[in-house]
């Protein structure tokens, strides 16, 4: 213990680390013109005024709870420390740890730990002070800021760098912040392009409930590092020269004049024309640590909640200056020159990403109770092309069972998905105003953060009885394409509901040879072939013995379903031959693909048993069934069937499962359903369409 201590008490000597205290905070906020306590003569703030965005009610709290970020939160440091300064003789530091808390503390409330999800911050600005209140409509300035992350510095989170924000509110969103996204690098964003929009159900609050919020109608993200070029940064100076046109005016407004150039280490990397401000107050600076506490995937890795607590957050910076006239920065300190900066391009920047407000429909509108029934929820993921609308990706996800009774819709049964996850689908609510349906939540799409999703469909079914829906989740502009969630409504009843008992048996059969199968392969690859091939030899038996099942018998359907079962018999006897003389490398791949894709690889081996289970229910107590009965089958088996090879896509990438061998997908009966059935689908639907003109 004495070594530790010896070592700890040894590295402060070595950086002469004097932590500010709670009374030197108590200076910074008492007045803008102590400046953080930097000396007039330095230059790490020249042109503007900053004090702690803290109140006087958080800074009780904090000092009656000795919270550390008193003493390290924030303090000026020394080049002749040996810290790091970008210029001159001192640089900010600031450090928060991952269970620090209450620097938004009010009214008995630590804002920020309580939001979803929960945040933590130490922040300096313009925000608290008496006399410099910000920059005004119509002004034009040019900032500097330099900005420095540790060689050790991990990218766990989404942290905010620096941002400008609108002295008065009740606007939420900052009109412009560099932040820190894992996941894409260092993005720009703009949220003033398109206004704002009254929001009651607190979209933008930031989980702080209010009476009314104002929210960006639109937010628009320009990606100026990738994350190899955020991770070589580290150890580094980021210089950031922002030049500013603030105008409050709407974008269209013809005599709009609103600027913002964004230079990154001397390159321009954003030029953004339109509204730069709020129609309310002044822009004000605001910068230090602002994070996220959800943890973050960065280059394919993710931390634990060790890890982040084990590590805090430290951030330099340096040359935050605010000048009229791009001359009065004196750039040549950080080797840069006016002169350069305006020589490059004025061409308008093209934005990564435009994300879209979506205005939720009030929950207190009567919903009707027209669509009332029971129902499976069909999920899809679906990307169009911007410019052509051509569909690009159309992936079934999964299906839920609900019901909805009196116009209000809940969950009977909840399928488990990280796609679009369980706990935000069970808190969508649903409206039927009567010519349309509105499904409207806070939904993820395979990604980290949640969006307001609102689904629209109409109240009247398509010719299958359908209802079906559609909404917009995100638009990615760098690849072209728009994001959507489309929901299928499928009416179901409970008669055909409770007389599956012989599937639901079936597939207890099937998950218990799955269980055998997983277990044995990770001791002996031999026993693993023979189970496949009595798995086999017993489907050749059963499809035999339901050649001559009632369905066989139907008119409608008697030659194709024969036709469908002896070439599934054929190709089932193959596969015994294959698996019987398989050897190395192809049982290798056929295990691995049964192991990553379980539930998946047991529907396709039962296909043919499945629907001809369900057909003979349909049939039970009638003589004959229905072409529409008959096509709303087909239709859900081809949803089905697609959803088993989409999943399989979509766990082992499209790359990697064409690299599988061939023969191994068509063995294990994947891809060929899909294909082999959707020929069957077709035929019977040209022949169920003719009968339909003929009667």
């Amino acid at each position: 213990m004495k070594k530790v201590l010896t070592i700890l008490f040894l590295g402060l000597l070595c950086f002469n680390i004097s932590f500010a205290d709670s009374n030197e905070i108590k200076k910074m906020m008492k007045s803008e013109n102590f400046n953080l306590g930097i000396n007039k003569k330095d230059t790490t703030i020249k042109g503007i005024k900053l004090k702690p965005i803290l109140n006087e009610q958080a800074y009780k709290n904090a000092v009656k709870n000795n919270y550390g970020w008193l003493d390290y939160g924030l303090k000026v440091v020394y080049s002749k420390d040996g810290h790091p300064i970008r210029y001159g003789a001192t640089a900010l530091r600031f450090e928060l740890h991952y269970d620090d808390c209450g620097f938004t503390f009010l009214d008995d409330k630590y804002r920020d730990c309580i939001r979803n999800p929960p945040h933590h911050r130490f922040e300096v600005g313009q925000s608290y002070n008496k006399t410099s209140k910000g920059f005004s409509h119509k002004q034009e300035y040019w900032y500097t800021v330099s900005f420095y992350l540790d060689k050790n510095h991990k990218f766990f989170r989404k942290q905010s760098v620096f941002q400008f924000h609108s002295s008065e509110g009740p606007y939420e969103s900052p009109p412009f912040q560099i932040e820190i996204l894992p996941k894409d690098g260092l993005a720009v964003k703009v949220a003033t392009s398109e206004g704002v929009y009254a929001d009651k159900d607190n979209a933008c609050g930031a989980g702080m409930k209010t009476k009314v919020n104002y929210c960006e109608k639109a937010s628009i993200k320009y990606i100026v590092m990738n994350p190899d070029e955020l991770e070589n940064s580290l150890g580094k100076w980021t210089d950031f020269i922002i030049h500013a046109v603030w105008d409050k005016r709407a974008t269209e407004h013809k005599e709009n004049k609103g600027l913002f150039e964004i230079f990154i280490n001397g390159k321009k990397k954003v030029h953004y024309e339109g509204q730069t401000m709020w129609n309310i107050g002044r822009s004000v600076m605001q910068f230090g640590i602002y994070q996220s506490k959800n943890a973050r995937i960065f280059k394919d890795k993710k931390p634990t909640i060790k890890e982040m607590r084990t590590t805090p957050t430290i951030a330099f910076y340096d040359e935050i200056w605010a000048k009229k006239k791009c001359k009065d920065l004196k750039l040549g300190r950080l080797g840069y020159s006016c002169e350069y900066l305006k020589s490059q391009s004025n061409e308008i920047t093209k934005p990564d990403y435009v994300e879209r407000a979506k205005m939720f429909a009030s929950t207190d509108q009567a919903s009707l109770p027209s669509m009332d029934g029971q129902y499976k929820l069909f999920w899809f993921w679906i990307n169009r092309k911007i410019e052509s609308n051509e569909i690009v990706i159309n992936n079934l996800l999964f299906s839920d069972q609900v019901t909805i009774a009196k116009g209000k819709l809940t969950f009977d049964k909840l399928t488990n998905s990280k796609v679009i996850s369980d706990k935000y689908r069970d808190k969508i609510t649903f409206i039927n105003v009567g010519d349309s349906f509105i499904l409207q939540g806070n939904l993820d799409l395979d990604t980290y953060g949640t969006k307001k999703v609102i689904i629209t469909g109409s109240t009247t079914p398509d010719e299958r009885g359908f209802y079906i829906g559609e909404g917009l989740f995100g638009i990615d502009a760098k690849k072209g394409n728009k994001e959507f969630i489309k929901v299928k409504l499928v009416p179901t009843n409970e008669k055909e509901e409770t007389s599956t008992t012989s599937k639901i048996e079936e597939t207890s059969t099937i998950n218990k040879i799955e269980e055998t199968l997983v277990a044995e392969i990770e001791v002996n690859l031999d026993p693993v072939l023979e189970q496949l091939i009595k798995l086999t030899n017993n489907e050749i038996n059963r499809q035999r013995s339901l050649v001559n099942s009632p369905i066989a018998q139907n008119p409608a359907v008697k030659k194709n379903e024969l036709e469908a079962r002896n070439d599934r018999i054929h190709d089932l006897q193959n596969l015994v031959k294959k698996l019987t003389s398989a050897k190395g490398g192809e049982v290798t791949r056929i295990n691995k693909l049964i192991k990553k894709t379980q539930n998946e690889l047991s529907q396709a081996a039962w296909f043919l048993g499945g629907l001809s289970s369900r057909l003979r229910t349909t049939l039970k107590n009638k003589d004959e069934i229905t072409s529409i009965e008959f096509m709303r089958i087909l239709d859900n088996e081809v949803e089905s069937n697609q959803l088993i090879y989409d999943q399989l896509v979509y766990i082992l990438g499209k790359e990697n499962l064409n690299h599988l061998h061939a023969a191994t997908l068509k063995d294990l009966g994947i891809h060929e359903n899909v294909v082999g059935f959707g020929k069957l689908y077709g035929r019977l639907r040209v022949e169920l369409s003719a009968d339909k003109k003929k009667n």
